[in-house]
């Protein structure tokens, strides 16, 4: 069901992009002066008003959108402003807990994605070493919660859980390199991002996990196998 442009109720034979509550990806087709109309399937378009958009809209783009009802009119309308819309009271979350993540903006800190559909958080660009775009949807973790809701996350599992993976991927590195690596403790963050694609207290923690195990040995310009 959703309203004409008289506001009466008609049943939709048409099947939208989404329903109420929905993050959906939508094509801006009309911009006016109250708002844009979004394309998300159905006869009538979804309006986007103007102070529920987080940025000025174009025509023919893309945008992820928050389907909506005005709890007071009933009207289903659409938001780009998605933190806003998002749950604060984060009390059934904790941290370590695997989430569903769907990136909504990117900015010189960090990723802002909605989780599972509902709450908003960050990963810090210096903490993430996988590309992602606007709309992308991924699996992470809930690293901290913060008292106004807000939630810092990461694609990897927190604390030494994600040690194993992190230590499989600088044998590989080792192995591909000929049993060697310039990266040690002393290395500068950067070039152990670049070369292991992971940050460098992850690299530490790795490094400790197969000189325990007598994988490698540790040399002052590196870190090399042990044949």
């Amino acid at each position: 069901m959703y309203t004409d442009s008289e506001d009466r109720q008609v049943a939709a034979t048409l099947k939208p992009a989404g329903g109420v509550g929905d993050l959906v990806f939508l094509i801006a087709k009309d911009v006016t002066s109250f708002g844009t109309f979004m394309d998300w399937g159905l006869e009538k378009d979804l309006l986007v008003p103007r102070n529920e958009q987080q940025d000025r809209m174009e025509p023919g783009k893309k945008y992820l959108v928050k389907i909506c009802r005005d709890d007071r009119t009933n009207k289903v309308y659409g938001t780009t402003r998605i933190s806003a819309h998002c749950d604060k009271n984060t009390h059934d979350l904790k941290v370590g807990q695997l989430v569903d993540l769907i990136v909504h903006s990117i900015t010189p800190i960090g990723i802002m994605a909605v989780v599972d559909n509902r709450y908003y958080g960050m990963l810090y660009l210096n903490e993430t070493f996988q590309k992602l775009f606007i709309g992308d949807t991924c699996k992470g973790y809930i690293m901290r919660i913060r008292e106004d809701g807000k939630i810092d996350l990461s694609l990897k599992k927190p604390g030494y859980s994600s040690v194993p993976k992190s230590a499989e991927v600088i044998l590989y590195r080792l192995n591909k390199s000929g049993g060697f690596t310039p990266c040690h403790d002393k290395s500068a963050p950067e070039e152990i991002r670049k070369r292991f694609s992971m940050s460098k207290k992850e690299f530490k923690r790795a490094v400790g996990s197969l000189y325990k195990k007598r994988l490698i040995e540790l040399k002052d310009n590196g870190i090399g196998l042990i044949q």
